[in-house]
């Protein structure tokens, strides 16, 4: 296959998917900065162990929860798999179920529903942009070392490139998380249950797997 047709495929795959993966990207590129606002918004030692334990078994007295996690900017707690709708949040001042979102979480919240389904609960055309992604990625690098030339098209090249491993690693990370795709071995029985004075405020904010998917939807 010579590069006119590669080159060709790989203008047509850009045009057909540019809207959802223009979304996908300007939304994913906010949630970036979700982590540097919670970090910014702990202040160490305003949630103690006992606390946290104490609010656990006050909201989940059958031990049904499946993980938590910690909104510092927020200030609230959220317990996933309790509840009617299968989490609640709970306010860390007052220890009662938090009624409304602030305005940033309801920011971010919004942000993580479109990166993951766009508007219409459309999750299968992001994982296929994203897999067309990997695609288009593939196609530039089979055309080959490109000529740079200091034009538009070769400041892509050039770009493109140059930033090669960050380019790959996004859309293939993304589809892994889609397809819950670990390399390590799935434990037995479900996920184990992790005690309540593994988090905090205190603390660094929880891994991505433990973050909330939503915050809206009440």
């Amino acid at each position: 296959m010579n590069n006119a047709v590669l080159l060709r495929l790989h203008r047509w795959l850009t045009l057909v998917f540019a809207l959802p993966l223009l979304v996908v990207v300007v939304t994913g590129l906010v949630l970036s900065f979700q982590p540097i606002v919670q970090t910014a918004s702990i202040k160490p030692g305003s949630l103690t162990k006992e606390k946290l334990e104490a609010l656990v078994r006050q909201h989940d007295p059958e031990n049904k929860a499946r993980g938590l996690s910690i909104d510092p900017y927020d200030n609230v707690l959220t317990l996933v798999g309790v509840g009617a709708e299968g989490e609640i949040d709970i306010d860390l001042k007052t220890g009662a179920e938090a009624e409304e979102d602030t305005p940033l979480s309801d920011f971010f919240s919004a942000n993580r529903r479109i990166h993951q389904r766009l508007i219409f609960r459309m999750g299968w055309l992001v994982n296929a942009s994203t897999a067309a992604m990997l695609v288009i990625i593939a196609l530039g690098v089979c055309m080959g070392w490109p000529r740079l030339r200091n034009n538009l098209s070769g400041w892509h090249k050039g770009i493109a490139w140059f930033t090669l491993p960050l380019v790959i690693i996004s859309p293939l990370t993304g589809l892994m998380l889609a397809f819950n795709f670990n390399f390590g071995p799935a434990p037995a029985g479900g996920l184990p249950r992790q005690p309540p004075s593994t988090a905090g405020v205190g603390s660094p904010p929880p891994a991505q797997g433990q973050q909330r998917s939503e915050r809206g939807g009440r």
